[in-house]
């Protein structure tokens, strides 16, 4: 099945090293993923920018509206995932209206051609050709738009992450005061 040979979202994610030039950049938004140090079984996800890069620690700042995560520092064994966002690659509606509009032209005009020149050779009834021509390319447009549009969903949508290949640990604060007021950092 076509479906199954297709990524899922999120899969193969590109990685970037944090201290290289590559990598996250401050006002960047970031993603961790970390086990709290004084135990071991809890998991915190945790949201924010890049505030700052002291020696070998990232600083993210997390918003008001983030409450999962606590502010404390996370050393590097307790580091499960770090991830910093990527392009966005658009939404699955417009990829589906785009792939429907392209599936309809291309099947409504390839119907119509096919139509028309078989109406040419006298397949058709007296006087029929367009009528008959006409109608294939709106039900062979129909047709694509949906074929086109199932296809166009199966574009991968959403914010792109990139893995960051990180030794060292993380410290998470609180936003800074502009950030607090939905401001985003400057990149």
């Amino acid at each position: 099945m076509l479906v199954a040979a297709l990524p899922a979202a999120g899969e193969a994610q590109a990685t970037v090293d944090a201290d290289s030039a590559a990598g996250p950049r401050i006002g960047d938004r970031l993603q961790l993923r970390a086990r709290l140090p004084d135990r071991r079984a809890w998991w915190v996800d945790c949201d924010g920018r890049l505030a700052a890069r002291a020696a070998d620690t990232l600083v993210i700042a997390t918003t008001a509206s983030d409450r999962v995560c606590p502010h404390q520092l996370y050393p590097a064994n307790t580091v499960a995932r770090l991830r910093v966002a990527g392009r966005d690659r658009g939404s699955r509606l417009a990829h589906a209206g785009i792939g429907a509009l392209i599936g309809a032209v291309v099947a409504g005009t390839v119907a119509y051609i096919t139509a028309d020149q078989s109406c040419r050779r006298g397949e058709c009834g007296e006087g029929e050709g367009h009528w008959v021509a006409g109608a294939f390319a709106v039900i062979g447009g129909f047709g694509g738009g949906a074929l086109g549009a199932g296809f166009g969903a199966l574009v991968p949508a959403g914010r792109q992450w990139e893995r960051v290949a990180r030794t060292g640990p993380v410290r998470v604060t609180d936003a800074a005061p502009d950030q607090r007021q939905g401001r985003d950092h400057p990149s």
